[in-house]
């Protein structure tokens, strides 16, 4: 999970203590039902508390399979509301959905004049020094795109990773349309399998 939301993975990976707790009471289980074999008063035990030894192991293989799982697949809504609150912290911090425009009106008459459009921060690209609250989102892209017959965007990848053999961290973005209220984002072809969704005027968030 990327870093920024690491302490919501602490504490979804903190349930894989129900692994070992499941795997006890499962041993626990087995030893019964084995001395079962053995022992006659075992045995009625058992079957005076059928209600019981069943919801004991229910919880069993319950608490294993949360256990096992847990490290590897936090729940997307659990990412999901990480990602968004991170995003919608930050805004509010650095003066809110006016600013974040004022930053994305900037950045789009920054690239026309020094011919830069995108910039990717694990290539070490670093975005220009007034935009503070684009820099507070420690995005992974950051890209100005201008048609002919649509509005100028800015489109800012802030999470989003590919991991070969791992699990990938789910894209989240957002896109700025200038000088339009349209309900639609203009941008939402260049999109795979996420949706443009809008937040406020210009703005939209894409999951």
């Amino acid at each position: 999970m990327d870093p920024r939301v690491v302490v919501d993975e602490k504490v979804w990976s903190q349930l894989a203590v129900c692994l070992p707790l499941g795997l006890g009471i499962g041993i626990f289980l087995i030893a019964r039902l084995t001395a079962a074999s053995f022992s006659a008063a075992s045995a009625r035990h058992i079957q005076k508390h059928p209600g019981l030894h069943a919801a004991l192991t229910s919880l069993a293989l319950l608490l294993i399979l949360t256990g096992f799982f847990a490290p590897f697949m936090p729940p997307a809504w659990v990412e999901r509301r990480a990602q968004r609150k991170f995003v919608f912290s930050n805004v509010e911090s650095q003066g809110g959905w006016p600013e974040f425009k004022r930053e994305c009106d900037f950045l789009i008459g920054y690239s026309h004049h020094a011919g830069k459009s995108q910039w990717f921060s694990p290539m070490g690209d670093t975005l220009p020094t007034p935009c503070r609250m684009l820099t507070a989102l420690k995005p992974r892209q950051v890209e100005v795109d201008v048609w002919a017959d649509r509005p100028t965007c800015v489109i800012i990848q802030v999470f989003g990773l590919h991991s070969t053999g791992g699990r990938d961290t789910p894209y989240y973005g957002l896109v700025y349309q200038q000088t339009t209220n349209m309900h639609r984002c203009v941008a939402e072809g260049l999109f795979n399998r996420v949706r443009p969704r809008k937040l406020v005027d210009s703005i939209f968030e894409v999951y």
